[in-house]
């Protein structure tokens, strides 16, 4: 799933987790909509957490820059 999520916002660019949700429930990761939105919720707190994505002052979910690892790197 986040393999998933994060191919999804490298391809496409910053989205909201509403998108990522419809993706991933298209793909067949989550047979309905409740399910998806706690796995996906979950999931993006996950991967913003190791770093590999950051959430926009918007709420949106983007790709992490390089300067972002950086920051998070020097932060630990």
């Amino acid at each position: 799933m986040a393999d998933f999520l994060i191919r999804c916002l490298n391809e496409a660019g910053a989205m909201p987790r509403e998108d990522l949700r419809r993706l991933a429930l298209q793909e067949g990761y989550f047979i309905d909509g409740e399910t998806a939105d706690r796995g996906v919720h979950a999931t993006l707190i996950n991967v913003v957490k190791a770093g590999l994505i950051r959430q926009l002052p918007n709420g949106n979910f983007a790709p992490a820059t390089v300067l972002d690892t950086i920051r998070l790197r020097r932060a630990m």
